[in-house]
């Protein structure tokens, strides 16, 4: 009804493979498009009107749908239609993170490092107690060789409490070593570089 009431027209369904026992029914995905011209202000109402009926159980029942249907895109290599997706769900809940990280590994899968950034950067701040955007964002810096920024996005996670066996743990343990040690070597090469420069100077006055 909405779409309709929105000047859109049902171009085709998608069933899910799940059953809401809360809901009890099984959800079917409308994909639709423009049939006329529609105010900016219509579609804004309904917008409007879909976040009001939705209650806390079904954002996160349409959120989990639209991760499934942008696996499922890109499963079909319909990479456009799983952003546009992982977009959308960035829109529905901004405070969860699945949808940025999911959008940045495709983002990443075309080597669109400035893109996948821009992601993660918002990852953290939308959600900074996850520590999957600090972790990527780190891991990015130091593929640039941007080691004192990498060891500075690893910070925040000292402060999230994590457990010294999780996999987050381990990573940010790796990544904090491989950015220090990656920091020390190029203060050490820098060092070397005026070093030898200085004495080409001194060689030159005589």
């Amino acid at each position: 009804v909405l779409h309709r009431k929105a000047g859109l027209v049902e171009v085709s369904r998608e069933e899910i493979d799940y059953f809401d026992p809360v809901l009890k029914l099984k959800p079917v995905w409308v994909n639709a498009r423009r049939k006329s011209e529609v105010e900016p202000e219509q579609l804004m109402q309904v917008e409007r009107e879909v976040d009001e009926e939705l209650g806390e159980h079904e954002r996160q029942l349409e959120y989990d749908l639209m991760l499934h249907l942008a696996f499922r895109y890109v499963e079909q290599e319909r990479r456009e239609d799983a952003e546009q997706i992982l977009e959308r769900a960035t829109q529905l809940d901004p405070q969860r993170g699945e949808a940025y990280l999911h959008w940045a590994d495709l983002r990443l899968g075309l080597d669109d490092l400035r893109g996948a950034s821009m992601l993660l950067e918002e990852l953290t701040i939308r959600c900074p107690e996850a520590p999957q955007g600090w972790l990527l964002r780190a891991q990015l810096a130091l593929g640039e060789e941007q080691y004192l920024e990498a060891s500075n996005l690893l910070r925040p996670l000292i402060h999230l409490g994590l457990d010294e066996k999780s996999e987050e743990f381990l990573m940010y343990r790796e990544l904090k070593r491989i950015a220090t040690q990656g920091h020390l070597e190029a203060l050490r090469a820098k060092k070397t570089k005026q070093g030898a420069s200085s004495k080409m100077k001194k060689k030159g006055k005589r």
